[in-house]
């Protein structure tokens, strides 16, 4: 069986669900709408595929929908993840 790219890819951002189902979002969806959001599993050729570097294992953790990180590898979150509007709270 051939490798499942998505979990290996730099483009691609494991996101959990509230009941703890795992999905494969692809970056690159967002700005190109041949590529599914939520590919199926496994994408074994990607042409939009681009390695993780050797210091980010593919196990790093999941973010949840909020993009909080999820899970016990120490490893930053890369900037790309989305943490809501950046704009001020009232009141604050």
């Amino acid at each position: 069986m051939l490798p499942d790219l998505c979990p290996q890819c730099e483009k691609c951002r494991r996101i959990v669900s509230g009941k703890g189902s795992l999905f494969f979002l692809c970056e690159v969806a967002l700005v190109d709408s041949r590529f599914p959001k939520y590919p199926r599993q496994p994408v074994t050729r990607c042409p939009q595929f681009v390695p993780l570097p050797a210091s980010v294992p593919a196990d790093a953790p999941a973010v949840d929908s909020a993009g909080h990180a999820i899970g016990t590898t120490e490893r930053s979150l890369p900037d790309r993840v989305s943490h809501g509007a950046t704009g001020s709270r009232k009141g604050t």
